[in-house]
């Protein structure tokens, strides 16, 4: 099973922002990079309405 979950990384520690689904105990692969400039809500969708502007 692949997940992607966000977090917030506690020193050695990462506090997942959602339960990711698997028993306690259960060994995965972490894989961590750093979220550069997250856009704001609604940004993604104005910078999207500029390609819709040609429709007729």
């Amino acid at each position: 099973m692949v997940r992607c979950c966000y977090g917030i990384i506690l020193g050695r520690s990462i506090e997942l922002a959602n339960d990711p689904g698997m028993p306690y105990g259960q060994a995965v692969r972490v894989v961590v990079s750093e979220i550069l400039g997250a856009p704001g809500w609604g940004e993604g969708i104005l910078r999207s309405a500029g390609a819709l502007a040609t429709w007729d």
